[in-house]
């Protein structure tokens, strides 16, 4: 199974309670992450709240939907005193029957957490743990971290799945098409900006590479969570 979200929903999650739907799937990789239905709202899909720490010591309150071999991840938002009080297995009559705090969209007061289950209830494909990088991205990354930093952050964007690895390889196809265009070749009425090379002996140079670039490892390895995003080489 996958995950799947509404980027703008994840953005205003960010925006009021500083946890997006990208980070909220964390949780699912916390082995007491506890799990209940939500029939309220299950009248046209399975929906469930589940409350999971973040391997950064968050605890998240996370509404989602399953829809075939995907996870559909709603709302998400940080845990109120209840929520954390029923992940830790307590009960405090006094405190929960004067619960005031906000619950949003993700209102969990009525769940009988008695019956949550606790653990994983289904299995998340994962991407492979190493991949290759081609030698365009070998100039500009040279390491795991600076690889996995730059796919969260395309995962924080949103801009991940089909349609940008669709739009990516259009955009590196027109690109070749430009480059191979006799129309990009410039005339003398050409603007040649602050490359002027209208003044050099051409015949004169030299042909070949006069230094060496560095390149990046063709491999890199993937840490678990971007790996629940990406499902190739990069």
């Amino acid at each position: 199974m996958r995950y799947t979200w509404d980027q703008v929903k994840s953005e205003t999650d960010e925006r009021k309670h500083g946890i997006s739907l990208e980070r909220a799937a964390e949780i699912f990789d916390d082995p007491l992450h506890r799990t209940a239905g939500d029939p309220a709202h299950s009248e046209y899909e399975d929906r469930f709240f589940a409350i999971g720490m973040t391997p950064g010591g968050v605890l998240i309150a996370l509404s989602y939907a399953i829809y075939g071999d995907a996870v559909r991840l709603i709302s998400a938002r940080r845990a109120t005193r209840y929520e954390t009080r029923r992940y830790l297995n307590q009960v405090d009559e006094l405190r929960d029957g004067a619960d005031w705090e906000y619950y949003g969209d993700i209102d969990t007061r009525g769940v009988d957490w008695r019956k949550a289950s606790v653990g994983p209830r289904f299995k998340i494909d994962r991407g492979p743990a190493t991949v290759t990088l081609d030698d365009r991205s070998r100039l500009f990354f040279f390491g795991d971290l600076e690889v996995n930093n730059a796919l969260r952050a395309l995962i924080r964007e949103g801009r991940i799945g089909p349609h940008f690895q669709e739009a990516i390889v259009e955009e590196s196809a027109q690109d070749d098409v430009r480059n191979a265009s006799p129309d990009s070749v410039p005339d003398e009425n050409d603007d040649y900006g602050d490359i002027d090379t209208r003044h050099l002996d051409w015949s004169t140079m030299k042909i070949g590479p006069q230094f060496k670039i560095e390149r990046g490892p063709a491999t890199v390895t993937l840490d678990d969570h971007v790996r629940l995003f990406f499902f190739g080489d990069v």
